[in-house]
């Protein structure tokens, strides 16, 4: 098991479990493990709500406050053929890209026969510290030397934990739609669709649970320059303090060059959630573009809400401005200035 791996894995979709669940400020205890309902009904922006807004959209759109391993957008494993520090990347998509990799690595390659269809019998192997991971697939090519669309390759975790602070439980699971080259030595290009089932994680004594599919599209011609699409129908979140909330109708699509260390990331979609107490929808008007670690240095957010709507601007990698419209009219009311580290 690669421990670098699963640990981007589980940093990443804890981030987005944990982190859309905080987003907005407040947010209490359900009760514990009562059924939380999450308020879809689309909000007024104000001044008042204007920051945790912005905060909740960049955070869920990948573009979260502090670009590092914690964030949903932050530094992923630089390519195997690269000398280059770590970069920022699409971390969930990413950590997707690099559990079908790790899977497809685990799964028993017994033949050099390709047959029409082979079912893979599940796998377990230990955790570094405790727990399980059974890995099981259904596959074209029992050697796994291509991808072939209709593979299933599945991953179940259990209490997983590996020693990076993080325990994992539940089922990632996914199927190849189209696959060109080799994941190993490009160029290639991919398109999975995935699912996460129960998939609970904890650190520090606290849950974030997600549920969801969606799709993944990755390519690469050289290993240096990246084009990732993740994008899905809906993702739903828990956490054990209450927090919950969905994601739907998401696209996030990013590019990444491993010897500029130059990103860039386009997202839209709609983000319900308790700490917001209804929906916003968001869509990136300018494309976020950022060095290495650093935030941002541009790029421009349009959030609409119940009849008003604030702009996110990026002014550098600094600071951003946040412009607000409260009743649609298309006048800003008023003007927010802010920065990366305050939301």
């Amino acid at each position: 098991m690669s421990k670098q791996t699963k640990g981007f894995f589980s940093a990443a979709v804890l981030s987005l479990v944990l982190g859309m669940a905080s987003c907005g400020g407040g947010g209490g205890s359900d009760g514990g493990g009562t059924t939380t309902v999450v308020p879809t009904s689309a909000i007024p922006i104000t001044p008042a709500n204007a920051v945790g807004v912005a905060s909740a959209t960049l955070s869920v759109s990948d573009i979260l406050s502090d670009f590092d391993a914690e964030s949903i957008l932050g530094t992923a494993s630089a390519p195997s053929s690269s000398a280059a520090a770590p970069n920022v990347r699409l971390e969930l998509a990413d950590i997707l890209s690099d559990q079908l990799k790790r899977l497809q690595a685990l799964v028993p390659q017994t033949s050099n026969e390709v047959t029409a269809a082979v079912v893979v019998p599940p796998t377990t192997e230990d955790c570094l510290v405790s727990g399980t991971l059974t890995v099981s697939g259904d596959i074209a090519d029992l050697t796994f030397s291509v991808l072939t669309p209709g593979d299933v390759l599945t991953g179940f975790f259990s209490s997983c934990d590996d020693g990076d602070g993080v325990v994992i439980s539940g089922t990632l699971s996914m199927t190849v739609q189209a696959f060109s080259g080799d994941l190993f030595v490009p160029p290639y290009s991919v398109t999975v669709t995935f699912s996460l089932t129960n998939f609970a994680l904890t650190e520090s004594g606290e849950t974030g649970t997600i549920n969801g599919d969606g799709t993944l599209s990755e390519s690469t011609p050289d290993d240096v320059f990246f084009t990732t699409t993740f994008s899905g129908t809906s993702l739903s979140f828990t956490d054990t303090t209450g927090g919950a909330g969905t994601v739907s109708g998401f696209t996030v699509t990013g590019t990444d060059d491993f010897n500029t260390l130059e990103y860039t990331v386009d997202s839209s979609g709609t983000l319900a959630s308790v700490d917001l107490g209804g929906s916003v929808q968001y869509v990136t008007t300018t494309t976020f573009e950022g060095i290495a670690d650093n935030f941002p240095s541009t790029g421009v957010m349009v959030v609409t809400g119940d009849n008003s709507t604030e702009t996110i601007t990026v002014v550098d990698s600094v600071n951003l401005t946040i412009e607000i419209d409260e009743n649609g009219d298309g006048i800003v009311d008023q003007t927010i200035p802010t920065t990366w580290d305050a939301l």
